[in-house]
């Protein structure tokens, strides 16, 4: 890891330090909630029981990018082996390795392919421009509490909003291809 991108990491980590609050904290943790697993394996079966309805194949596709994500997301915190903020905040700990953070990397797969399938049921564009800033403001703000949390790195939450965006885009494409353009409103 460059000096200089740690030297960014520091100076973010000890803003947020300096500046910890009651409320920003109460803000982060009920952020960070809605990327925490049981929260995700939660959406997953709000996810099922719509797909069952609809008779379409978005819970296969969300389930299996959940699934292969995770596998993902633990062989990088082994293989990196990058070590978290030393100083937590707000009195919520998180046990494991920094790199990838799996909050922000799962928030961009499993939200960002929700805001897509919901904009492409938008007639308008006007509606597929405000669910697509929606879903990536929930996004960004799922990154934001990681930091503000003391959790992880902001190079950590960077990274991982890249290879979400990576996974999300080859998710998508697996489910264009072998489901067809369509399959969501079945």
């Amino acid at each position: 890891m460059s000096q200089f991108i740690f030297s960014i990491d520091k100076s973010v980590s000890d803003f947020f330090i300096s500046h910890a609050s009651p409320a920003l904290g109460t803000f982060a943790k009920a952020v960070t909630f809605f990327a925490d697993m049981n929260t995700i394996i939660f959406v997953l079966a709000i996810i099922g029981v719509i797909s069952l309805l609809k008779r379409n194949s978005n819970f296969v596709t969300a389930v299996t990018a959940v699934a292969v994500s995770s596998v993902v997301i633990d062989f990088l915190k082994n293989y990196v082996a990058r070590l978290r903020p030393a100083q937590k905040l707000y009195g919520y700990v998180q046990y494991g390795y920094a790199f990838p953070s799996g909050h922000a990397f799962l928030a961009v797969v499993l939200y960002g392919l929700i805001g897509y399938w919901c904009a492409r049921l938008c007639e308008k564009k006007w509606q597929k421009v405000l669910v697509s800033t929606l879903a990536t403001l929930f996004v960004i703000f799922i990154g934001f509490s990681r930091i503000v949390l003391n959790v992880h790195w902001l190079s950590d939450v960077l990274e991982s909003w890249i290879l979400g965006g990576i996974m999300l885009f080859i998710t998508i494409h697996f489910h264009l291809t072998t489901y067809g353009s369509k399959s969501h409103h079945q």
